[in-house]
């Protein structure tokens, strides 16, 4: 995939009337949309019912990463969060992401479940395919996804 499915800016042409609220996308969902891996075609299918996106902004920094590891231009990264909200990583996320979740997270897992807590409002829906994330999103009470 290289460049990547286009995101249309980040949101669907078609907007679900029902959809008043973000899809938050963590690194493990973001990635599919830069690489192409086996999930990436149903995501995109999904996010079209999700015209809003919002992530931390620690989101740029991991697909970044990603950019680097694959040798691929880090214009890919930032022309995918061009497209997506990102929350800022403030004292209170640091701090919210210092609790005990259960089950226990990994620090960046955790900063990412802190951020979307502080928006919750803006939240309807929280797309990961990492299992541990899953578990400490729905003990949380959202509503996750993993399209396949």
């Amino acid at each position: 995939m290289g460049a990547g499915p286009p995101l249309s800016g980040g949101f669907a042409s078609g907007r679900h009337a029902a959809c008043e609220t973000s899809a938050y996308l963590d690194a493990s969902a973001a990635v599919k949309l830069m690489i192409a891996e086996q999930e990436s075609e149903a995501l995109l299918s999904y996010l079209k019912d999700w015209p809003l996106r919002i992530s931390s902004e620690l989101l740029r920094v991991e697909l970044s990463c990603v950019c680097h590891r694959q040798g691929m231009p880090a214009s890919e990264a930032e022309e995918l969060v061009s497209g997506i909200r990102l929350l800022p990583t403030g004292s209170a996320v640091l701090r919210g992401a210092c609790r005990a979740f259960s089950p226990a997270q990994r620090a960046l897992d955790a900063l990412h479940l802190a951020a979307a807590e502080q928006a919750r409002s803006q939240i309807g829906c929280f797309i990961t395919y990492d299992a541990e994330q899953i578990a400490g999103a729905s003990a949380l009470g959202w509503r996750v996804a993993s399209p396949r």
